[in-house]
């Protein structure tokens, strides 16, 4: 017998040895829309889908039973609608900075052809790829859903910090999957502790050459 949505949801939660109550929380729904995903009653919206392609569901499996349960963690795994409407607005962009796909592809590390097809929606970008995107200050809501504004308020700061410090890519690839506003919290407390760490050393010098 052919499984059906409802049917995959249950079989991916069990899979993933989570409980109704367990899977609700990783994805911030009540333990009721759960169950409501199980009996058919409702379907998730594509928010939810997102989150998850991030625990490293396949979504296409999860929507149409194609492929594997799991894939590799170095991506999302959007559905089509999805990957096809992010890769149009990684373009609009990309246009909207005045670079060219060679740039960005060799900023992604792909060939410029695959570079193409991610705009096309085609082929999805590897995780590590949003953090370019997002450390060039563009915005985690806007980038996946298409909601708010391209660039989040401070555009470019994440994109100068790892210019002045590769470590900071680290950092940037490891908070891109927190909510927006708790980045932006997380890199200006980076740049005020580097502000921090350049008066003391103002202060030090000054005080070596007997200024203060």
């Amino acid at each position: 017998m052919d499984l059906t949505l409802k049917d995959r949801f249950k079989l991916m939660r069990e899979k993933m040895g989570l409980s109704q109550k367990a899977m609700a929380e990783k994805i911030a729904i009540p333990t009721t829309t759960i169950s409501k995903y199980e009996t058919g009653l409702i379907k998730p919206s594509a928010e939810i889908l997102s989150k998850i392609g991030i625990m490293g569901v396949n979504l296409n499996w999860l929507l149409s039973g194609v492929g594997p349960m799991i894939i590799p963690q170095d991506k999302y795994g959007f559905p089509e609608e999805q990957r096809r409407e992010i890769g149009a607005r990684i373009k609009e962009a990309r246009m909207a900075s005045g670079r060219s796909e060679r740039e960005w592809a060799e900023a992604l590390n792909v060939d410029v052809e695959t570079y193409r097809r991610i705009e096309e929606g085609e082929e999805e970008p590897e995780r590590r790829a949003f953090s370019f995107f997002f450390g060039d200050g563009i915005a985690r809501n806007w980038l996946f859903y298409g909601t708010g504004e391209m660039y989040s308020e401070s555009p470019k700061s994440a994109r100068r910090l790892v210019e002045e410090n590769p470590l900071i890519e680290t950092i940037v690839y490891l908070l891109e999957d927190l909510p927006e506003e708790k980045c932006r919290e997380i890199l200006t407390y980076i740049e005020e502790k580097k502000l921090l760490a350049e008066l003391l050393s103002k202060k030090k010098e000054n005080e070596r050459c007997g200024w203060l």
